[in-house]
C-alpha cells in the first residue's frame, strides 16, 4: 500500500505541462481515492453491522467504479475533463444517495438534512482546488453545478419527492441552521479564494525562477560544454607535445591513440600500430611473458594503476629501456574499458646510475676496509684473514672476483680465489722494503676496459686500499713498539716502592698494596685492612691535613701534591672516581721521587715517544672519520638523484682523499699544503650546498707559510662546523673566511663564518638529532694538546653580533710554531 497510494496519486502526471497543472492532477487523484476510500469503507462498516442491503450496496459500487474512472482518465491524458468531473459528480451523487436514503429509511432528522447540506456546501470547494483562479472559463463550468446543488438543494430535494417537509419534518430552526451554515461556509470560502491566491501569485513567481535557473542552467551548459572543449583542445596539445610516449588500447590490447613522443621515441608512425597489439611488435621477447602476466594481475585484481620497467623494440631495431606507466579505465560495474599507457626512456639514466652505482661499491668498500683497519679491535692476523672478503664488492662483476693479500710471506685469500690471467695488483712497501702485495682477479673473461677487464677508477681503488694497508701496518708495528715499552714500565712500577690506595665516599679504605701496608705499620704500628678508615690512626694536624686532601679529590678535583717525610719526597697523586656519572670515591698513588730524579731525563724521553705513538693514532682515528663525513655528502646528492653532481662530487673526493691519505702519513706538514689542502675541501662542499656560501684566504703575503710545519688535517673539521651549522642554516648566501697570521711563539688559523651564530645552530642541532660533542674537534683538541705541550685549551670561539644579534662565530686555533 505504501508502494501504490504514491503510484495513484501520480496516475496523468506526465501530461502535466507546469508545476501548477502536476498539483492540479495529483489532487484530483487524491480527492478520488479519498471518495473511493469513504465508499469501501461505509460498505465494510454496514456489513459488519449487517445492514448492507442491495438498495445501498449497488449505489456505492457505481460511484466507486465512477470515481475511479476518473483516474483512468488522468492516465489517458482527459485531465480537464477528469477534473471537472471530480467537481460535478460528488454533488450529483449526494443529493441521489439522499434520495435513496430517505425513500427507503422511515425516519428522518433534521439535523441529517442541515449535515448533508453542509457536504454539499463543502463539495463546492472543490473545483478551487483542483482549478487555478486564472482559469476562469473552466473554473466556472467546474463550480456551476456543485454551485447549484448547494442553493438550490431543498428545492432538488423537494422536486426528488424528499423535501424537509414532504418527510414530515416542520423544525422553524432548519431554515436558519442551513443560513448559518451557508454563510459561514461562506466566509470559509471567500478566505479559501484569498490563500488560493496567495498560493498561486507565489507559484508564479517560483516558476517565474524556474524559468530564469533553466535559462542560466542552459547557459552554464553551453559555457561548460564550450570549456571542455578547450580543456580538451588543451589535453590533446599536452599529449601530444609531453615528453613521454602515450599509448592507449581498448579492452582487447588494441592500440586506439598513439602520440607524436611514441613515433618519435619507437619509429613507427600512429597509422601503422593503429590496431595493433604492442606486445607484438613493441615489447622485447626477453620480457613479454612477464609484461603481460603483470598486466593480467593487474587487470585480474582491478588495480587502477601498474608501474613496470621493460625493454622495447623500436622500428630500427634498437632496445631502449623504458619506464612505463598503465592506468586502468573502468565502466561502472568494474569492467576494463581503455588501458591508458605513459613510457619514457631511462636508457641514458640507467648508464648513469651504473656508472653511479660503480662509484658507491667502490666507497663502501673504501668504508669498509677503513672501519676494518681502524676501528674492528682485532689483530693484526685477524684483519689479515678478513680483509681479502671485503674486496670483491668494490669491483664490477663481484661474483666472477676473488682477491688475495700477500704480507710477510703468508697469504690470505677468498675461498674462490684462483691465479688467472685477468687480474691487477698493487704492492705493499714499508720503509721502502716491499712486505708483500695485493691482487685483485676476475675468474672468468669479461669485457675489456682501462687496464684488461678493470675499470680506471678500479685502479685508483686499489691503489687507494694499499696505500691504507700500507698505512695500517705502519701504525701496527708502532703499536707494538708502545706496547712492549708500556710493559716494561709496567713492571718497573710493579718492581718500584709506590704506594697506591683508593678510599670512598667516606673515606674507608677499598684497597691498596704491599708497599702502603709496610709503610703503615711499620710507620703508624696499626693493622691495614680493608673498611678501616686510616686516619684514625694518625695525630690530629696530620688527620686534618688528608681530610683536606680527600674532600678536594671528591670535588671533582685531580690533586697532586709533592710532600718530604722523614727525608724523604714523595708525590701524592689523588683523583676522584666516578660511577654512574657521580664521585664514588679517591684512588692515591705515593711515589717516592727521591730515587726517580736520575731518571727524569729518560722519562721524558719516553714521554715524547709515547706523545708521538699517540698523534699517530690519533690521526688514524680521523681518516675514517672525514671519509664517513664525504660519504654523508654524496649520499645527499644520491638521496636527491642529482646523478651530475654527485658524479662530478665523487671525482673532486677521489683527488681530495688522495691527497689526505698521503699526507695522513706524515707526522707534519707545511701551513701551506694544509691550506691548499682546506680550499679543496671548501670547493666540494660549496659543489653540494649549490653555491650557498663563498669563501676567502687572508695572511700577510711576507708571510712564508711553507716554513711553518703543523699537524695534518688540523684545521677541517672547524670549517666544516662553520659550513654545516652556521652558513648551512642561513637563508641568504654567506661568507666563509680562512686567515692565518703569527703572534709571539703560535702561528694561528682563524675561521670566521657569518651564519646563524652557535646559539640558534644548537637549538637546531637539538631538535634535529641526538646530542654528542662533535669527534673531528674532540680528536683535534687533544691532537693540539699534545703538539702544543701544554693542557692550555689552543681553541677559543667568538659569537660575532651586529646590531644585537648574532651575526657568526670565529673560531681560532692556536698552534706552536714549528718552522723548518
Amino acid at each position: 500500500m505504501r508502494k501504490l497510494f504514491p503510484k495513484l496519486i501520480n496516475v496523468g502526471v506526465t501530461h502535466a505541462t507546469s508545476i501548477r497543472q502536476r498539483r492540479n492532477i495529483q489532487l484530483t487523484n487524491f480527492i478520488a481515492l479519498g471518495l473511493i476510500s469513504c465508499m469501501i469503507l461505509i460498505i465494510i462498516f454496514r456489513y459488519l453491522n449487517g445492514e448492507l442491503q442491495n438498495w445501498f450496496f449497488f449505489p456505492l459500487i457505481f460511484e466507486t467504479i465512477l470515481f475511479a474512472v476518473l483516474i483512468l482518465l488522468n492516465h489517458v491524458g482527459a485531465t480537464t475533463v477528469s477534473r471537472i468531473l471530480i467537481c460535478w459528480a460528488p454533488a450529483m451523487i449526494l443529493l441521489i444517495d439522499v434520495k435513496i436514503l430517505f425513500t427507503h429509511l422511515r425516519v428522518a432528522e433534521s439535523s441529517q438534512y442541515v449535515g448533508l447540506r453542509l457536504f454539499q456546501v463543502a463539495f463546492s470547494f472543490f473545483p478551487f482546488l483542483v482549478f487555478n483562479l486564472s482559469e476562469r472559463i473552466l473554473l466556472t463550468i467546474a463550480a456551476s453545478v456543485p454551485a447549484f446543488c448547494a442553493i438550490f438543494y431543498d428545492k432538488i430535494l423537494e422536486a426528488l419527492g424528499v423535501g424537509y417537509t414532504q418527510v414530515g419534518l416542520h423544525e422553524t430552526s432548519y431554515y436558519y441552521n442551513n443560513f448559518r451554515t451557508i454563510l459561514s461556509l461562506s466566509l470559509i470560502a471567500a478566505a479559501f479564494i484569498f490563500l488560493k491566491q496567495l498560493l498561486e501569485r507565489q507559484e508564479r513567481r517560483n516558476e517565474h525562477l524556474i524559468q530564469e535557473l533553466a535559462v542560466k542552467n542552459l547557459e552554464l551548459q553551453r559555457s561548460t560544454e564550450r570549456e571542455l572543449k578547450r580543456a580538451y583542445d588543451r589535453l590533446s596539445f599536452h599529449i601530444n607535445n609531453t615528453p613521454l610516449a602515450v599509448i592507449e588500447r581498448d579492452k582487447n590490447f588494441n592500440i586506439i591513440f598513439w602520440n607524436r613522443r611514441a613515433q618519435d621515441l619507437f619509429g613507427w608512425s600512429a597509422d601503422e600500430v593503429m590496431g595493433k597489439r604492442p606486445m607484438d611488435f613493441l615489447i622485447d621477447t626477453r620480457d613479454l611473458d612477464f609484461s603481460m602476466r603483470a598486466m593480467m594481475a593487474a587487470i585480474d585484481t582491478k588495480s587502477e594503476a601498474d608501474l613496470m620497467e621493460l625493454r622495447t623494440v623500436t622500428k630500427s631495431g634498437e632496445v631502449k629501456n623504458c619506464l612505463w606507466y598503465y592506468s586502468f579505465l573502468r565502466d561502472e560495474s568494474g569492467e576494463l574499458e581503455t588501458i591508458l599507457s605513459f613510457a619514457s626512456d631511462i636508457t641514458a639514466q640507467r648508464s648513469a646510475n651504473y656508472s653511479l652505482n660503480e662509484r658507491i661499491k667502490e666507497l663502501r668498500t673504501l668504508y669498509s676496509v677503513s672501519q676494518l683497519l681502524t676501528t674492528s679491535g682485532k689483530s693484526m692476523p685477524e684483519v689479515f684473514a678478513t680483509f681479502p672478503a671485503l674486496l670483491p664488492n668494490g669491483w664490477q662483476y663481484p661474483e666472477l672476483c676473488a682477491a688475495r693479500l700477500t704480507v710477510f710471506d703468508q697469504y690470505f685469500e677468498t675461498a674462490n680465489f684462483e691465479d688467472t690471467r685477468f687480474q691487477q695488483s698493487g704492492v705493499i712497501k714499508i720503509d721502502d722494503q716491499v712486505i708483500g702485495s695485493l691482487q685483485i682477479v676476475y675468474l672468468k673473461e669479461t669485457p675489456n676496459e682501462y687496464e684488461g677487464p678493470f675499470f680506471k677508477e678500479e685502479r685508483d681503488l686499489l691503489t687507494t686500499i694499499v696505500q691504507m694497508l700500507q698505512v695500517y701496518i705502519e701504525r701496527k708495528i708502532e703499536e707494538e713498539r708502545l706496547e712492549k715499552e708500556r710493559a716494561n714500565m709496567h713492571a718497573t712500577i710493579n718492581n718500584t716502592e709506590i704506594m697506591i690506595w683508593s678510599v670512598d665516599d667516606n673515606f674507608k679504605l677499598l684497597s691498596y698494596n704491599e708497599p702502603f701496608k709496610r709503610y703503615n705499620e711499620g710507620r703508624f704500628k696499626f693493622k691495614v685492612y680493608t673498611g678501616m678508615d686510616h686516619r684514625n690512626y694518625f695525630d690530629a694536624a696530620l688527620a686534618k691535613k688528608w681530610t683536606e686532601r680527600y674532600m678536594r679529590a671528591m670535588a671533582g678535583e685531580i690533586v697532586s701534591i709533592e710532600e718530604t717525610i722523614q727525608g724523604t719526597d714523595y708525590r701524592f697523586s689523588l683523583s676522584p672516581i666516578i660511577e654512574r656519572g657521580k664521585v664514588a670515591g679517591v684512588s692515591v698513588f705515593a711515589d717516592d721521587i727521591t730515587s726517580k730524579n736520575q731518571q727524569n731525563k729518560a722519562l721524558t724521553e719516553a714521554n715524547k715517544k709515547i706523545s708521538e705513538l699517540r698523534m699517530m693514532a690519533l690521526r688514524s682515528v680521523m681518516n675514517p672519520h672525514f671519509i664517513f663525513n664525504v660519504l654523508s655528502s654524496i649520499q645527499f646528492f644520491i638521496t636527491k638523484n642529482d646523478q651530475l653532481n654527485a658524479l662530478n662530487y665523487l671525482t673532486s673526493f677521489s683527488k681530495l682523499m688522495r691527497t689526505v691519505l698521503t699526507r695522513s702519513v706524515a707526522e707534519t706538514v707545511s701551513a701551506k699544503e694544509e691550506l691548499d689542502m682546506l680550499q679543496e675541501y671548501i670547493c666540494l662542499e660549496m659543489l653540494r650546498f649549490d653555491e650557498k656560501f663563498d669563501f676567502k684566504v687572508e695572511y700577510d703575503e711576507e708571510l712564508d707559510l711553507d716554513s711553518y710545519q703543523i699537524p695534518s688535517l688540523l684545521i677541517q673539521p672547524y670549517v666544516e662546523n662553520a659550513i654545516l651549522h652556521g652558513l648551512y642554516n642561513k637563508e641568504c648566501a654567506g661568507m666563509l673566511t680562512l686567515r692565518v697570521k703569527t703572534e709571539e711563539e703560535y702561528i694561528i688559523f682563524e675561521v670566521e663564518d657569518d651564519g646563524i651564530g652557535r646559539a640558534l645552530a644548537a637549538q637546531i642541532k637539538a631538535r634535529n638529532v641526538v646530542s654528542r660533542k662533535s669527534m673531528g674537534t674532540q680528536l683535534t683538541e687533544e691532537r693540539l694538546k699534545l703538539f702544543n705541550g701544554t693542557d692550555e685549551n689552543p681553541v677559543t670561539f667568538y659569537d660575532l653580533m651586529k646590531e644585537g644579534k648574532a651575526a657568526g662565530t670565529l673560531a681560532c686555533i692556536k698552534i706552536k710554531a714549528h718552522l723548518n
